[in-house]
């Protein structure tokens, strides 16, 4: 496990993160000028918090750090709910940021079951019943590399707002939601160096990846989207200054994209040695299956998160361990 590139001691975390927010400034300079330097992009960290939700802006202003789960569609499974009980626990504010610009593909365990739910119900004699939903127009088969943000799916307009619909039923706008889509798109409307040779297109209705040239305009407006190679380190430069810390792990041989993890990796010894500061990344338990199991009770029992985050203790000596009991207490819950 590489165990070095991850805080996940809970009772050193609130000293990590202080004495990250008191060089905060410093670290600030450092992440601008890397960015200015290497990709020609000026007054980074000012943009990203542009992008961010009016109250996470907000906490940012009044010293409050964020803990940020990003995925690509939020939901309401198991893992959703375990970093909002998370965040309450270590004194962060909770915002599940989303990047619907990306891709769809099968063999992404988490884009899968955000299409196809895995429902988990308890019986009368306290037995778990799961049962798969698939709620796409045209099945699975048929969105494949296209736009998560143009898939239509049923009872809703699009994936994206059932999603929205049934967070705001289980959270009632507890959890902050954001979308990167747009600050990748204006970081790459404003780079003038390091341009990717290759941007994703959609060609018919399929996301690909095309060499050429863009131009700003296509990039503010999300007909493209970088690659992740390009983006990683900007996306993990958002995390050095303890304003947000990432709630994540790449610790996760299940799940469906290997490259991701030697991607991360990469990246956090490169920005090591840029800045001197690693990215405060808070380890948590892998995203295996149960952990995207959505739970029907928590739709259906008004108040349910409530009552979790009341009954939730961080007693556990790692942040891991306690998100992992956390998506237990959610997978769980029985009204």
């Amino acid at each position: 496990m590489s165990a070095t590139y991850y805080i996940n001691r809970v009772g050193s975390f609130n000293e990590v993160l202080k004495r990250r927010r008191q060089d905060k400034g410093l670290i600030r300079s450092y992440v601008d000028d890397f960015v200015d330097k290497y990709y020609g992009i000026a007054g980074f960290s000012d943009l990203v918090q542009s992008h961010l939700p009016l109250p996470v802006q907000e906490a940012i202003t009044r010293c409050q750090s964020v803990g940020v789960l990003a995925r690509q569609v939020p939901g309401i499974c198991a893992e959703d709910v375990a970093m909002y009980l998370l965040c309450s626990k270590l004194g962060l504010l909770p915002l599940a940021l989303s990047f619907t610009r990306d891709t769809f593909v099968t063999m992404s365990h988490d884009k899968r079951h955000r299409v196809k739910i895995p429902w988990v119900e308890w019986s009368k004699s306290h037995n778990p019943i799961v049962r798969y939903e698939d709620i796409s127009v045209g099945g699975i088969a048929s969105i494949e590399r296209c736009r998560l943000d143009s898939i239509t799916v049923k009872n809703a307009p699009s994936l994206i707002s059932y999603h929205e619909g049934v967070r705001q039923q289980v959270f009632n706008g507890s959890y902050p939601m954001g979308d990167v889509s747009k600050l990748h798109g204006e970081l790459l409307a404003r780079a003038t160096r390091h341009i990717p040779e290759a941007v994703y297109r959609e060609v018919g209705k399929m996301d690909t990846l095309v060499n050429g040239s863009y131009t700003a305009e296509e990039a503010r407006a999300l007909i493209i989207r970088p690659p992740s190679e390009w983006y990683y380190p900007l996306y993990l430069s958002m995390f050095v200054t303890g304003e947000l810390v990432l709630l994540d792990t790449y610790e996760n041989p299940d799940g469906g994209v290997p490259e991701a993890k030697a991607l991360f990796e990469k990246t956090m010894d490169g920005l090591v040695q840029e800045y001197g500061w690693m990215p405060l990344v808070v380890q948590t338990a892998p995203l295996c299956l149960d952990m995207m199991f959505c739970n029907r009770h928590l739709l259906s029992t008004p108040g349910s998160v409530e009552g979790l985050c009341d009954r939730a203790k961080l007693w556990h000596t790692t942040t891991y361990d306690a998100s992992r009991h956390f998506a237990d207490m959610a997978v769980m819950f029985r009204g």
